[in-house]
């Protein structure tokens, strides 16, 4: 790649935009960088900038001279290396000592600022691949310079622009006008173009209109997928999700699953599945659903209240894989509901199939990992007993328990609808003490045992219940 060789930068102004005031730095008639003094707000809300760091950061002299140092050792490293071959050792070498001795935070937003600039400046090239090749050049300097090994949450932050960058190239190959030609406004457009799109007014149109958002949303995200696939080890070497410097990627803000989610309640409102476009429906739902859950499932959970993160990633899991079971199979939504922990969907589509008493689903009682639902307060086991209760099958509850007796036990315990039955288990324990004890209590209790009719035990009832507890303390004796 060709890029003119840069002389020193030169102060020649100051000016103001609609979003910044500050000095403009030239050299070689080329704009280098805007931003010495900048509303950073304003510029995150007009071009939805992703950027983690507070904007007192971008805004410290240190930050400014690093990103300056930044982009002009960049592009004296693009013109050197066009024309000859240039060594690690000889990068380093021509670095200045502000990068060379950065603190790791400063020049983490340092680096995402000068990434940010390339993709947004207009002066050197609008062609989206020209404009890929200089990210990716971009990363591969920071590595030959020594920096990279420096970044953390920045990492995240590049793959990210790099990704949005390959969005317009194939939103462009795919002629959906105005919305590829600015890799630091994709997200937004999309918005815009689903909101101007869909007129729920005009009913001659909403079909197609609903297809031609999904198709264009799906090519999207799809892009974005393949190109992280393929690049987040070779390239970006991104932290890995849980680790302190991880950062949730573009793709699961709240404004992406904002968009997914619109969009698969307009398929849901309209039902545009139809004979001739059954196959281009079913993709866009699976699609949009997976990444939708997909994002609640990479989010970095930093700044957000957990209970409601976690009300929003249930509502988004109702919505996502009932719209599984409708247009795509029930097989799919038991997959999407064990892997995002729809504790819902997992019980309601194993009892449709008649699973609730095979190996499947006793597998799925004895996994150790499932987490606790914040929405529902149980694990998946004291959620499966409370279902059942509900539905008033006592025994599917003990019958089920048999696969995870402490669960049962602590259910028994706490839930008061069960409390008649933990003789039951008692007996099947062989703890027989403890069930004549049961059984003595429920005979001689005012009330007696309390059936699902509401109903109460008879005389003849408790005489059997009374032998059985006399048996039980002779067992227990014996």
């Amino acid at each position: 790649m060709e890029l003119p060789k840069l002389a020193a930068p030169n102060v020649i102004g100051t000016g103001t935009t609609a979003t910044s005031e500050g000095t403009f730095l030239m050299t070689t008639d080329k704009l280098i960088s805007v931003v010495i003094k900048m509303d950073w707000r304003a510029t995150v809300a007009k071009h939805s900038l992703l950027i983690s760091s507070p904007t007192s950061s971008l805004t410290s002299p240190n930050v400014q001279t690093l990103i300056q140092h930044l982009s002009d050792a960049f592009y004296q490293y693009a013109s050197s290396s066009s024309t000859s071959h240039t060594t690690d050792v000889s990068i380093v070498a021509s670095l200045p000592p502000s990068l060379l001795e950065a603190r790791t935070n400063a020049l983490n937003v340092a680096t995402e600022h000068a990434s940010w600039l390339l993709l947004s400046d207009t002066t050197r090239t609008n062609d989206m691949k020209q404009k890929l090749k200089t990210h990716q050049l971009f990363v591969n300097f920071l590595n030959h310079a020594g920096l990279y090994r420096k970044l953390t949450s920045c990492r995240c932050k590049l793959m990210d622009h790099g990704e949005m960058v390959q969005c317009c190239i194939t939103l462009l190959e795919n002629k959906c006008q105005g919305l590829g030609e600015d890799p630091t406004n994709v997200l937004s457009k999309l918005c815009r173009f689903q909101e101007d799109t869909i007129r729920l007014d005009d009913a001659d149109t909403l079909g197609s209109a609903i297809r031609n958002v999904s198709e264009t949303i799906c090519c999207t995200l799809e892009s974005a997928n393949k190109y992280r696939k393929m690049y987040m080890e070779v390239l970006y070497d991104v932290p890995s999700q849980g680790s302190s410097d991880y950062v949730s990627p573009w793709t699961s803000s709240n404004e992406m699953r904002s968009l997914l989610l619109t969009q698969l309640r307009h398929i849901a409102a309209n039902r545009v599945l139809s004979s001739t476009d059954s196959e281009t429906t079913k993709h866009a739902v699976r699609i949009l659903g997976n990444n939708l859950l997909q994002g609640y499932l990479e989010d970095d959970g930093k700044g957000e209240n957990k209970y409601e993160f976690s009300k929003q990633y249930h509502q988004a899991k109702v919505e996502s894989i009932s719209l599984f079971q409708l247009y795509l199979s029930n097989q799919d939504a038991l997959n999407a509901s064990v892997q995002h922990q729809y504790f819902d969907g997992i019980v309601q589509i194993c009892e449709e199939e008649e699973l609730i008493f095979s190996d499947y689903f006793r597998d799925l009682l004895l996994k150790n990992d499932w987490k606790e639902d914040l929405v529902h307060g149980k694990t998946f086991p004291g959620f499966v007993f409370s279902y059942f209760c509900d539905e008033g099958q006592f025994a599917n509850v003990l019958d089920l328990g048999l696969y995870c007796k402490e669960e049962l036990q602590l259910f028994l315990e706490s839930d008061p609808r069960m409390h008649d039955y933990r003789w039951i288990n008692d007996f099947r324990q062989g703890k027989f003490e403890d069930g004549a004890d049961c059984l003595s209590r429920i005979c001689y209790s005012a009330k007696g045992m309390t059936h699902t009719n509401g109903a109460s035990t008879s005389a003849v009832d408790i005489g059997v219940l009374l032998s059985l507890s006399k048996l039980a303390e002779i067992v227990s004796e014996g």
